[in-house]
């Protein structure tokens, strides 16, 4: 069969701060996916919640427009999805199999060209989505479907946008793996909690949403220096201010990453664990500083 492959995504920017009112940077991460594959033995083990999810899909079939039976009839013949994207990291691993599943089995697609139904499209991922966490913005699944970077914009607005290369301008990011999962729901229960004292909220407000928004716009406009010095900006905030997001190990290199100026790390989605994301113009500086952890550069 056709094993295209749905990435994984990655939230770059405007973490938290999304529910905040500031927009927020989101892009495929193809480092990671998934495909559908048939199992020629042990293919229920691979499964894992698939059939119970089909029941589900049958559930909501009016609504989301699948066909369900379709894919209970493959299922039934060995379909699983075969996915290296890592669970408690943010990547949205659901988001792919969402994605993957929306593609194969929808009645009449949506194309992901489709702008002035991206809204709709959202809705009905969201819903499939559901099944996994209860309650779904439909965000990851979206990503995973258009496989293009989006800016995420107060209102539930999604804008499929070209990120410049950061190429000619010397600057590299890379992905600092911490060796951990983590939970979001805590993570954005404690943020919430920061934002009801007062002089973190005018803090907050005055520094990080600032900034990131800053950052997100400089980048889409290809003003490098200025997204240097407010990805920056961005991680002097979060290591003073998100201490506990970030994990114990990484307070010291993050902070002489910073003094040195040869690199700036910054929250890669919720925090806590997963991903951190790097800015550095010398990789070889960054990559001796962070020998304990595994660096992988990456290009959108």
């Amino acid at each position: 069969m056709n094993k295209k492959t749905y990435p994984a995504k990655a939230l770059l920017l405007g973490e938290h701060i999304v529910l905040h009112g500031a927009d927020a940077l989101a892009a495929p991460l193809p480092l990671f996916g998934g495909h559908w594959a048939f199992a020629e033995a042990d293919a229920k083990a691979r499964q894992k919640e698939l059939p119970a999810w089909a029941d589900y899909l049958h559930s909501h079939q009016q609504e989301i427009g699948l066909d369900a039976a379709a894919f209970r009839r493959d299922l039934d013949a060995g379909l699983y999805f075969d996915s290296n994207i890592p669970t408690g990291y943010g990547l949205g691993s659901s988001g792919a199999l969402c994605a993957a599943a929306y593609d194969r089995y929808a009645g009449s697609k949506i194309s992901p060209d489709d702008t002035a139904r991206l809204p709709e499209l959202r809705r009905i991922l969201a819903l499939m989505e559901g099944f996994f966490h209860g309650a779904s913005s439909g965000t990851d699944p979206l990503i995973c479907y258009l496989n293009r970077p989006v800016l995420l914009r107060p209102g539930d607005r999604v804008e499929p946008v070209e990120l410049p290369s950061l190429a000619q301008s010397g600057l590299h990011l890379f992905l600092l793996d911490s060796g951990q999962s983590r939970r979001t729901g805590p993570l954005v229960e404690y943020f919430g909690e920061r934002c009801r004292e007062p002089a973190f909220e005018s803090n907050m407000q005055a520094h990080f949403l600032r900034e990131s928004d800053a950052a997100i716009s400089a980048w889409l406009e290809g003003c490098f220096d200025d997204f240097r010095q407010s990805f920056t900006a961005v991680s002097v905030f979060q290591i003073e201010q998100l201490t506990q997001m970030v994990p114990d190990a990484l307070h010291r290199p993050w902070q002489e990453g910073l003094t040195a100026g040869n690199f700036a790390l910054k929250l890669c989605g919720a925090g806590g664990g997963g991903f951190f994301l790097g800015l550095t113009e010398d990789m070889e500086a960054a990559q001796s500083a962070l020998r304990n952890w595994e660096i992988t550069r990456v290009a959108w």
